[in-house]
């Protein structure tokens, strides 16, 4: 994917090229999937400037997904109810091509911040985040869009090469977008809640920040395993048992195996 800034193509055969060396949302306003080897990922600066990454976008949000994995659990619900009401409201023009959109599992989110892109399994593609990045608008076989950085205010585009039109549409952006905020809305009301009570439990009163009791996360329902996406029934397996892949299998199989044996035993009586 060919990016402009200010009309003029940004170059990405730097001699000396910086690596992003922490994935830090504070300083990052967009992330463009490349196949410049051995990268896999430009990310911009609010700034303007390029940070390389032999990651890919996608991998990147899993990075930033674990490191806001506290809030993925509690929230997951409401995320999947809020994932609906979009399905729902969509156009027919919109709705086959929002099915096969992992919206869930693709938007990093911790508060207003928010990491996505509308085509998630292009590596080629345009990952955003928001609020740092505004107007975005899809042009044939261009997407436009702004960030700022200060009084700043940068003005970029994105082109796929040989002209060949752009695999998403004004509609679905719009749609992804509004799905965006109401998952930060759901992950910020609960950071908020969570915030109040750990001050309560130390004793602190935070103005702004009343305690007001969130959920507890654990015992999880049945609802959250029955529904749950393999990757999440990872992070979960691995935040309950600090295992291994390997050693969190053996372990499920044994439990499986051993439930089994009770089952048949049953039967019997």
């Amino acid at each position: 994917m060919n990016l402009f800034k200010e009309s003029k193509p940004v170059s990405y055969t730097m001699r000396h090229r910086p690596l992003l060396t922490n994935f830090n949302d504070a300083h990052i306003a967009f992330v463009v999937g490349i196949k410049v080897k051995p990268y896999h990922a430009v990310c911009v600066t609010k700034a303007g400037r390029l940070l390389f990454s032999k990651q890919t976008p996608a991998t990147l949000c899993s990075i930033l997904e674990r490191i806001w994995q506290i809030y993925r659990i509690p929230t997951y619900r409401q995320v999947i109810e809020a994932w609906a009401q979009t399905m729902a409201q969509d156009g027919p023009a919109v709705r086959p091509s929002l099915h096969q959109f992992p919206g869930p599992l693709r938007v990093a989110s911790c508060g207003r911040r928010s990491f996505w892109s509308p085509n998630p399994n292009n590596e080629a593609g345009l990952w955003f985040f928001t609020p740092a990045c505004s107007a975005i608008e899809i042009h044939g076989n261009a997407v436009t869009f702004q960030t700022q950085t200060g009084s700043r205010v940068i003005h970029w585009s994105a082109k796929l090469e040989a002209e060949t039109p752009l695999p998403v549409s004004q509609a679905r952006v719009d749609l992804l977008a509004e799905f965006v905020s109401r998952k930060a809305l759901i992950i910020q009301t609960y950071a908020q809640a969570l915030l109040g009570q750990l001050a309560q439990d130390q004793g602190l009163q935070l103005k702004h920040y009343p305690a007001a009791h969130p959920a507890p996360q654990f015992p999880l329902s049945r609802w959250f395993l029955q529904e749950a996406h393999q990757p999440d029934l990872q992070l979960l397996i691995n935040m309950i048992f600090g295992r291994s892949a390997d050693e969190t299998g053996e372990f499920i199989e044994t439990l499986a195996n051993l439930q089994q044996e009770n089952d048949e035993k049953n039967a019997k009586k």
